[in-house]
């Protein structure tokens, strides 16, 4: 994980994996207990109110606008707008912040004040060119204080992030015999075009004898590797996204793949080689990159080791959501106050 601070990164990491972490268990019913209209959440007695969820929201939006363009809030995913799925996401992932945090300043950990600083210094220098931005930022009531609050809810959540993945380290023994015919990269090309039909299309024209190099070239959506035959050279574990991954380490070398479907589009995948710790440690070049293989053991293990470590931190303490107050309340109910929150663990 690079420490890079633009505010949304982590975010995006979690909410993308497990920052829903504890919402998968049964919904109950808590005790009747009133609470502010403008309340979303609570941890305990911290309340989370629409306005927290309104600012955090507005940067996380600008962070994925950034990234995939001005109009990905409004992508249909699975029948609903993407915008209106990181809204709820996001509304646990504030819980998981302090739940989080908590946890971190008992064991004594503390955001240095001056990592903080220039972590804003260097988010206030992304966005200086940027006067769009700036003003939806400024439209928001969303000002440095604020700003700062973000960088250093995403510190916690780095730390956190990071103390994970060093415990699935200390973990991996890469000298056990056990180890030793475990495939830790391969090298692989492949073919991505847009649709499914599309990559049957390949498949019957590999299995006519067409090169997968030379169809590759011709065919493949993907500008990083189409010019060199789809060769995507040597790759470990959390690399790829997961389903490209897992289809790749379970073809044989030599193997070619059914359609693979991932947010990319439909994958042809060709693996010409399977390397193991084993064949690393026989070589020179080997041991030097075992290190990183262990790093990328880790992160493959990471999204279920963390939230394992979050659903346990989640149910120490008493977390409810109010869903119902994300709908902006009529001229007749604007100053109700709600009841029976939904509590999750």
């Amino acid at each position: 994980m690079k420490r890079i601070m633009l505010i949304g990164l982590i975010l995006t990491l979690l909410l993308s994996s497990v920052a829903c972490s504890g919402n998968d268990n049964a919904n109950q019913q808590g005790d009747e207990t009133v609470v502010p209209s403008d309340a979303v959440a609570k941890v305990d007695d911290k309340m989370i109110d629409k306005t927290m969820l309104n600012k955090a929201f507005v940067m996380l939006a600008l962070n994925y606008q950034a990234q995939y363009g001005p109009d990905v809030m409004d992508k249909e995913v699975n029948g609903k707008k993407l915008g209106d799925i990181l809204e709820r996401e996001l509304l646990a992932n504030l819980a998981n912040e302090i739940v989080v945090r908590q946890f971190l300043e008992a064991e004594g950990h503390k955001v240095d004040a001056a990592e903080l600083e220039s972590n804003f210094q260097r988010y206030k220098e992304v966005l200086q060119d940027d006067s769009a931005a700036l003003k939806t930022l400024a439209d928001n009531g969303i000002d440095d204080d604020f700003i700062k609050q973000r960088i250093e809810a995403e510190m916690y959540l780095i730390e956190f992030y990071e103390q994970i993945k060093q415990q699935e380290e200390a973990k991996i023994d890469l000298d056990s015999p056990e180890m030793a015919q475990d495939v830790i990269k391969v090298e692989a090309q492949h073919i991505l075009v847009p649709t499914l039909e599309e990559a049957n299309q390949v498949l019957a024209r590999l299995e006519g004898g067409e090169s997968f190099a030379d169809l590759a070239k011709q065919l493949s959506q993907d500008p990083g590797s189409a010019e060199n035959g789809g060769s995507l050279g040597e790759f470990g574990k959390g690399v790829m996204v997961k389903p490209f991954e897992d289809a790749a380490f379970a073809l044989a070398a030599g193997d070619v793949s059914e359609p693979v479907e991932t947010q990319f589009g439909f994958h042809i995948i060709k693996v010409n080689n399977k390397i193991t710790i084993g064949d690393l440690k026989a070589t020179e070049e080997g041991a030097a990159e075992l290190a990183l293989i262990k790093s990328q053991l880790a992160e493959s293990k990471l999204a279920e080791a963390f939230d394992a470590k979050l659903d346990e931190l989640r149910a120490t303490h008493d977390i409810a959501e109010y869903p119902e107050n994300l709908v902006e309340p009529t001229s007749e109910n604007e100053n109700t106050q709600t009841t029976a929150p939904t509590t999750t663990q």
